[in-house]
């Protein structure tokens, strides 16, 4: 059910709706005429009820109920106000108040006003009578002393502590503001009154006779709201800034008069995703978010540069404000041991002219040229090892913002696809066929073979190595055997293929040998077929 808290003024009864604490209705009903009357109240829900039709309401049936409205023994005067501020001009000079002609009223007189009939009651004003005016009313001075509710009850004209009228109107304190607070979208109540343009936020008003303040938020619309609250201690408005405020602040106003309260705008300042942010390395620039995980990169880097796009920050919708950037830069060697490291703590980018805010945004450390790595690094990206790796890491300045930023690593592996160097091994135990003989020889005794070999790597894992290698150079055949006997050495240049084990850790290694060519010494072709002992440094 929805309370209002406010008087519903009528010609026959004003009622005022209360919700207590416990979760009742209080309806409290003040009569303005004599005799039978109905009094008719209008309820609402806060939540609307489906009706025939497939239609919306929030108005419940009206309930209805009749009263027989009896003079009391005491006569009721009617005041000209329904409420009266108490502060200290009223206390000490008084309140004009025009009432009902009492008949036996004294000019210059003062009568007691208490808050009950029996003797001893709460002084809570008094009335001076000052003039009989022609309307057969009269004007007084109503000088306040204590607050006063027409739901309390009656107030009594006394004269000489024997109540001679009834009267009843509100007796409120001067409005004070004592406390405001912000509530933000999906947040909680903050003392901090900062707002941002295009925010719709909740404003809590906190004091004194705030039931009759007249609120208003400097060039703010205030949004009506079925949850605003609206009693002496309490006000909650909703209010929305528009996207196109261009002041630095919003005076909060109680009729017209400025109360030392103002709503501060401050530029949103949240983390945006960084896919504003792109990355050329060679190719063309690409949002850092689309390289989702290591980028095998088959070329030489001349540079690595991150450019920033400000038209991708805000929207005319979506509205996030300057971006707090930090960089981290690593090179590594192929194992994985740190070459350099450099830091660019902070670096800004603002929103670009298609964000409503732009013009807010101006500032002198707004960067909008490109960051190059290698204006920062020592050894040069264009100058780095295969399979060294060039890891940076993006992500938002977490001091300049008040919700956790994001973070994205970028990570460029130099990719080869085969690699060239000098081999010296071992061979044992060979079988060869020389051109001419019939069969196999006899196996060999410990060869040493000089090769230049071309081995290749994995196109999808990051330098591993095919199991095979394909090289050409010189084997010299027996060459440990140096028995005057021997008759088998010779040398002997080769074209072999053979196949190494793949696992890093090991020290040695022992490949397999296939391949032929030419004997220097017999000067024959001859074909080979072994193992060797490779040892890894």
């Amino acid at each position: 059910m929805h309370a209002t808290g406010e008087w519903v003024r009528g010609a026959d009864f004003d009622y005022l709706l209360v919700a207590e604490a416990n979760g009742t209705l209080r309806l409290h009903v003040l009569p303005n005429q004599l005799g039978l009357h109905t009094l008719a109240v209008k309820l609402q829900t806060e939540r609307p009820i489906l009706l025939a039709g497939n239609r919306i309401s929030y108005q419940l049936p009206v309930l209805k109920q009749d009263f027989n409205v009896k003079s009391s023994r005491l006569r009721f005067l009617s005041p000209d106000k329904r409420s009266v501020t108490m502060d200290d001009v009223s206390r000490r000079k008084g309140t004009e108040l025009i009432l009902d002609n009492g008949r036996s009223f004294d000019l210059r007189h003062t009568y007691r006003v208490e808050d009950q009939e029996e003797l001893g009651g709460e002084l809570i004003a008094e009335i001076f009578t000052r003039q009989f005016l022609s309307n057969d009313r009269v004007l007084c001075y109503l000088r306040p002393y204590n607050t006063h509710r027409q739901t309390e009850g009656y107030l009594y004209i006394k004269e000489n502590d024997v109540a001679r009228y009834l009267t009843n109107l509100d007796i409120t304190p001067q409005t004070v503001i004592r406390n405001v607070q912000v509530l933000h979208q999906g947040g909680e109540w903050t003392s901090g009154l900062s707002v941002s343009p295009g925010e719709t936020v909740d404003v809590r008003l906190e004091g004194e006779g705030l039931q009759k303040a007249r609120i208003s938020f400097e060039d703010l619309p205030v949004i009506p709201s079925d949850s605003s609250v609206r009693t002496d201690a309490r006000l909650v408005y909703r209010v929305r800034v528009p996207v196109s405020y261009d002041k630095r602040k919003s005076n909060v106003y109680n009729a017209g008069q400025a109360t030392s309260y103002a709503l501060s705008i401050k530029e949103f300042q949240r983390p945006h995703p960084l896919d504003f942010v792109s990355v050329a390395y060679g190719d063309a620039a690409r949002p850092i978010t689309r390289l989702n995980g290591p980028v095998l990169y088959d070329g030489t880097i001349r540079d690595v540069v991150f450019q920033s796009n400000p038209n991708a920050i805000d929207t005319p919708d979506l509205l996030f404000g300057k971006q707090y950037l930090t960089f981290e830069i690593r090179t590594l060697n192929s194992k994985g041991e740190l070459i350099e490291l450099r830091n660019v703590e902070s670096l800004l980018a603002c929103p670009g002219d298609n964000s409503p805010r732009a013009a807010f945004y101006q500032d002198k450390q707004c960067r909008t040229d490109p960051l190059s790595l290698n204006s920062l690094l020592g050894r040069k990206t264009y100058d780095l090892d295969e399979w060294s790796r060039i890891v940076v890491t993006v992500k938002h300045k977490s001091s300049q913002y008040a919700e956790p930023g994001y973070t994205q690593t970028v990570e460029l592996v130099l990719k080869r696809r085969y690699k060239f160097d000098i081999d010296v091994s071992f061979p044992a135990g060979l079988l060869t066929h020389k051109q001419g003989d019939s069969g196999f020889g006899d196996l060999g005794g410990i060869s040493l073979a000089t090769l230049a070999q071309f081995s290749f790597y994995s196109p999808n894992k990051i330098n591993r190595l095919r199991p095979y290698k394909i090289g050409a150079g010189f084997v010299a055949l027996n060459a440990f055997n140096l028995g005057s006997s021997s008759t088998n050495r010779d040398l002997g240049v080769v074209i072999l293929g053979s196949v190494y084990p793949t696992r890093r850790e090991a020290k040695f290694t022992f490949p397999l040998y296939l391949g032929g060519g030419y004997l220097l010494g017999t000067s024959r072709w001859f074909y080979m077929l072994g193992p060797c002992i490779g040892v890894r440094l």
